[in-house]
């Protein structure tokens, strides 16, 4: 897209620049395309460009067709054909011409020719692994830019003064019988190769020595072969061949500025006569493939390779109810079959429903972090909580200082086991295991003076199931001790 820069707006960084005004479009930084439609900052400009855009929409209009775009200019336009189709409407489809054996196409530029740029672009149909493809050269055809094929994969070659060094796409072959657009383009000393649109593996860009010009003679602009040489012609199909903008005629046909000085071994269509001499045996079927045959038996028979390598046809292992919902049956050998499933069935017959399965979307960083505090604070919680408890049981039977065990638990051994180190409570026992019971009848004195006078308190007995209660009747006793309850062991005292 375009963008229109009405008058920049002269920001204080900028202020000693004089701001651009007009149209930018196709802005690109190291081979990196830039969208000019969603820029990060935006100051006086907007997407289109407001001088030409209305010359596209009411003179052009859709004069283009649907194999053409507009180039609006100063009030006018021209159409920008997409490959393999051409006119001012780009409504005619560009002829498809085949080269044979020693072919080559030879023409003369007329007119000046940039040493700095060079731009390439043809679309090509081939079995052969190697061929040249277009080749430009000095006078003295020391210098050259060659676009070929080697080893299946298009490849560039260049000698601008310094040597030759070669740029190679490896990650598509193109010698698979199919139409292929390939497109070369320099600027200086830097080569770019791609196929179709480019980008990714179809894309591959370097560059090729140091010197940055080439003088092309204007004779020696070959298509399908290079000067001098007959060993390294293309065989195949070619048709829409560009160079620098200029469609190269492989009609024979002269134009403006292009002349054929030669042309041989190139003959009109693309044709395809693989099955013509019969290569397969009856009962089998020969399938072209363009320019490459294949033996078929007729109709859903397999075919069977003896040890001999002779062929022969047996009947299919697939029937009417080989694969079930819709799937289709594909025969691996006279005694095998497999399904393709639709969608929504699999199985080895697809008899069975398959249900979608809902990719989980990545959780973000943030959504990461609040889960993860979440689940802190529930762990602190229960930690909180499960020290509470704990603390509670303790506390449980604990009443002003004295333990009250409940009648229910006297079945309970020595509860300050459980419970409480009885030395910390100031027992003077240092036998946790065994006491006398005689001690709890004396009441404990926090002071032995000579001048106080404790009485021995008397057992009062409960009734059975109740507490035992060590309790002085009459006591002197100037400090009062803290009284202890104990379950009842039905021990008897005499």
């Amino acid at each position: 897209p375009f963008l229109s820069v009405p008058v920049a707006k002269e920001m204080t960084p900028y202020r000693r620049y004089r701001s651009f005004t007009g149209c930018i479009r196709n802005l690109i930084v190291d081979s990196q395309v830039y969208d000019l439609a969603s820029p990060g900052e935006s100051v006086d400009s907007m997407p289109g460009c407001r001088l030409t855009d209305g010359v596209c929409v009411t003179m052009a209009g859709p004069s283009c067709g649907v194999h053409g775009s507009c180039l609006a200019d100063w009030g006018s336009f021209s159409c920008e054909c997409r490959p393999g189709f051409t006119g001012h409407k780009c409504d005619k489809a560009v002829p498809e011409f085949s080269f044979d054996s020693n072919s080559a196409v030879r023409f003369q530029l007329r007119g000046g020719s940039s040493s700095r740029r060079t731009n390439i672009q043809l679309l090509l149909r081939t079995r052969s692994t190697s061929g040249v493809l277009l080749s430009v050269a000095s006078r003295d055809v020391n210098e050259y830019i060659i676009l070929e094929i080697i080893e299946g994969h298009i490849s560039a070659r260049a000698n601008l003064g310094d040597g030759s060094h070669s740029l190679r796409l490896s990650g598509h072959r193109v010698d698979i019988g199919q139409w292929v657009l390939v497109s070369l383009s320099r600027h200086d000393n830097m080569f770019t190769l791609r196929l179709e649109q480019g980008s990714g593996s179809r894309e591959v860009q370097a560059q090729l020595g140091s010197r940055r010009e080439l003088v092309v003679h204007p004779a020696s602009l070959m298509v399908g072969n290079r000067p001098n040489s007959g060993e390294s012609d293309f065989q195949g199909c070619l048709r829409d061949v560009r160079f620098n903008g200029h469609v190269l005629p492989l009609d024979g046909q002269n134009r403006d500025l292009v002349t054929i000085l030669e042309r041989r071994g190139v003959t009109s269509g693309c044709s395809s006569d693989a099955c013509s001499s019969q290569p397969c045996r009856s009962p089998m079927r020969c399938i072209d493939l363009w320019r490459k045959h294949q033996c078929k038996c007729p109709g859903t028979q397999v075919t069977v390779t003896s040890d001999a390598g002779q062929h022969r046809c047996v009947p299919s292992p697939c029937g009417p109810s080989s694969c079930r919902n819709g799937g289709v049956c594909q025969a691996l050998s006279p005694d095998s079959y497999q399904c393709q499933c639709q969608e929504g069935f699999r199985g080895q017959r697809c008899e069975l429903g398959q249900v979608k399965g809902h990719r989980l979307t990545a959780l973000s960083a943030s959504s990461i972090l609040a889960i993860s505090m979440c689940l802190l604070v529930f762990i602190v919680v229960l930690v909180a909580v499960t020290v509470w408890n704990q603390k509670g049981s303790r506390n449980k039977f604990r009443k002003r200082g004295v333990y009250h065990i409940p009648a229910e638990h006297e079945s309970w051994e020595d509860i300050r086991e459980n419970i409480l180190n009885y030395n910390e409570e100031g027992g003077g026992e240092q036998d946790q295991n065994g006491y006398d019971i005689t001690e709890l009848k004396r009441p404990l004195c926090s002071s032995l003076s000579q001048s106080s006078s404790c009485t021995t308190a008397p057992l009062i007995k409960s009734s059975p199931g109740s507490q035992e209660e060590v309790h002085p009747s009459s006591s002197s006793c100037s400090s009062g001790a803290p009284y202890l309850s104990i379950p009842h062991h039905h021990h008897h005292h005499h």
